[in-house]
C-alpha cells in the first residue's frame, strides 16, 4: 500500500485551508463570500498537490 506524503510547503496549504474552513462554517454575508474565493483557492492548490503525488505512484 502506498502512502501520500505532504512536504512543509505542502503541509503548510492543508494547513491553511483547514483554517478556513473553520472560519467558513461561521461566516455570513460578504464575510462568507470572501472566505469562500479563498476556499475554492486552496482546493485548487490541494487538487495539484495530490494529482501530482499521485502521477509520481510506480503503477
Amino acid at each position: 500500500m502506498y502512502q501520500v506524503t505532504f512536504n512543509e510547503a505542502e503541509a503548510e496549504i492543508v494547513k491553511e485551508m483547514n483554517a478556513v474552513l473553520e472560519k467558513h462554517s461561521v461566516a455570513e454575508g460578504d464575510e462568507f463570500l470572501q472566505i469562500d474565493r479563498e476556499l475554492r483557492r486552496l482546493e485548487t492548490a490541494v487538487s495539484y498537490l495530490v494529482a501530482n503525488k499521485f502521477r509520481k505512484l510506480p503503477f
